[in-house]
């Protein structure tokens, strides 16, 4: 009777291993995803979806390419360099210009990126004739190139300054206006005290002002 109940807990053990040497021998299907920026707290989805093995349960074994100055995302897809590319509201331009796309979008998601401008520029005709720092890219900039050309501002109206990924040139009113994200250069601004207006392409029911 002893022996028989060892070899049922045997077989037993072997059944409940079944399962987990199946998952173990399965081969993920690669799959890179090219960043939009430097790794951040704004990717913590993906990340912790491929700590937690959910990508692993659909099958898939996924890379997380970090963004490099110079590459063009929807370029590395194309290219075969990467699957999947995280964009800017820009991309919709580049897929009605012919480009082979196909869009998941996140229609909860809103750009945290804003227009930070000295006192004196409280909208976004009054840039005609200034400096902004930014990237020289449309896919970054497209919903607020959409803002000020409700305010019939082209880019050939103000002068582009190539970003220093730094407030002092603000601060030290070596530009007019640069494009920064809402929860990052804002807030250095606001520690340094330094009075400031928000441009925001996105409806707003408080005034982004410090």
């Amino acid at each position: 009777m002893r022996k028989t109940a060892g070899t049922i807990f045997l077989l037993f053990s072997l059944l409940l291993s079944l399962p987990l040497c199946a998952e173990q021998n399965r081969t993920l299907e690669p799959v890179t995803l090219q960043l939009q920026w430097k790794d951040q707290f704004q990717f913590a989805g993906f990340y912790a979806a491929k700590e937690k093995g959910f990508y692993a349960d659909a099958g898939l074994d996924v890379h997380f390419k970090p963004f490099k100055s110079g590459i063009d995302i929807v370029d590395e897809v194309l290219q075969g360099r990467a699957d999947y590319g995280l964009a800017y509201a820009g991309i919709i331009g580049r897929y009605l210009e012919g480009d082979p796309l196909l869009f998941l979008a996140n229609f909860f998601k809103q750009s945290p990126l804003v227009l930070v401008t000295q006192p004196e520029i409280a909208l976004p005709s009054d840039l005609v004739g200034k400096r902004v720092m930014a990237t020289n890219d449309s896919m970054t900039l497209a919903t607020l190139l959409m803002m000020l050309k409700k305010f019939d501002v082209a880019p050939k109206d103000f002068t582009v300054v190539p970003p220093s990924f730094s407030v002092d040139d603000f601060i030290a009113h070596e530009i007019d206006a640069a494009a920064v994200f809402l929860s990052n250069e804002t807030y250095q601004l606001s520690q340094k005290g330094v009075p400031t207006i928000f441009l925001t392409p996105k409806p707003t029911v408080f005034p982004l002002t410090t």
